[in-house]
C-alpha cells in the first residue's frame, strides 16, 4: 500500500482487479490519479460505492460491477464470504450464496487506457485475469502489477510458479518495496514471502520515482 502512495502521481491510471470495498482505490487517488476499479459482488459493490462517496472520489474512479477473466460471459461466485469472496469452480456444489456476474477481459474493459499500475487480488483467479490481459501487459506504459499470489490458484488448478515465470517473460521483475526507506529490492527471480508480488518493469527508474514522492501521513505515521 506504501508503494501505492509513493508511486503513482496526478494523472496516472490505476487498475484495481478485486477492489472489494476500495482500500486500495482510495490510496491510489489519494496521490491525485484516477482508477478503474473492478468489483463483481453486487454487495460489495455497494460498500465501495459508499466509499468513494464518503472520500468524495467520485470523479476520478469510474466503479466496474463485474469480473474479470480470459473471456467474456458470465462467471458464477460465492457471494457470503466478504473480503474472500471467489470464482466457483467448474462442477463444485457450494451450500452458501452463490450469484451469477458479468465477466470481462481486462484488454476489452480497458479499451486501450493504460493504468501505469494494476492491483490483482482475485483469491486464485489471477491466472485467468492475466489470460485475458496479454495486450495491456505487453505494453511498455504498464510499469508495475500488485498480485496475491499465496497458493489460493490450486483450488482451481493452476500453478502459480508458472504464472510467476509469465510476468518475468514479459519483462517484470519481482520486487520488493520498505515505505519507510523508500527502498526498492530487486527478489532475483523470487517470489515475496508476504502473499502479494511487486512485479516492476524497470527496478532502477521506479527507485528513482518512490525517491521523489511527497510525504504521506498515515494513522499518525509519515511514509
Amino acid at each position: 500500500m506504501g508503494f501505492v502512495l509513493h508511486f503513482l502521481r496526478p494523472g496516472d491510471l490505476f487498475v484495481d482487479v478485486g477492489a472489494n470495498v476500495g482500500s486500495y482505490t482510495v490510496l491510489a487517488c489519494a496521490t491525485g490519479a484516477s482508477a478503474i476499479s473492478f468489483e463483481p459482488v453486487p454487495a460489495t459493490f455497494d460498500a465501495l460505492l459508499d466509499n468513494l462517496h464518503l472520500n468524495r472520489l467520485e470523479a476520478l474512479v469510474e466503479p466496474r460491477n463485474q469480473a474479470v477473466g480470459r473471456s467474456h460471459g458470465e462467471l458464477e461466485m460465492i457471494a457470503d464470504q466478504d473480503t474472500t469472496n471467489q470464482a466457483l469452480r467448474s462442477g463444485d456444489r457450494y451450500a452458501g450464496k452463490t450469484l451469477r456476474v458479468p465477466l470481462h477481459t481486462l484488454d476489452d474493459a480497458l479499451q486501450g487506457r493504460m493504468p501505469k499500475l494494476i492491483k490483482i487480488d482475485v483469491e486464485g483467479f489471477e491466472t485467468e485475469v492475466l489470460a485475458g490481459a496479454e495486450a495491456t501487459l505487453g505494453n511498455p506504459d504498464l510499469r508495475a502489477v500488485i498480485m496475491e499470489l499465496n497458493g489460493s490458484g490450486a483450488r482451481y488448478g493452476f500453478d502459480e510458479g508458472s504464472l510467476h515465470r509469465h510476468m518475468q517473460t514479459l519483462g517484470f521483475r519481482p520486487c520488493r518495496y520498505d515505505p519507510v526507506t523508500r527502498s526498492v529490492t530487486d527478489l532475483n527471480g523470487q517470489k515475496s514471502a508476504s502473499g502479494n508480488t511487486l512485479y516492476l518493469r524497470d527496478p532502477q527508474a521506479t527507485q528513482a520515482d518512490v525517491s521523489r514522492s511527497p510525504t504521506y501521513r498515515i494513522l499518525g505515521t509519515e511514509l
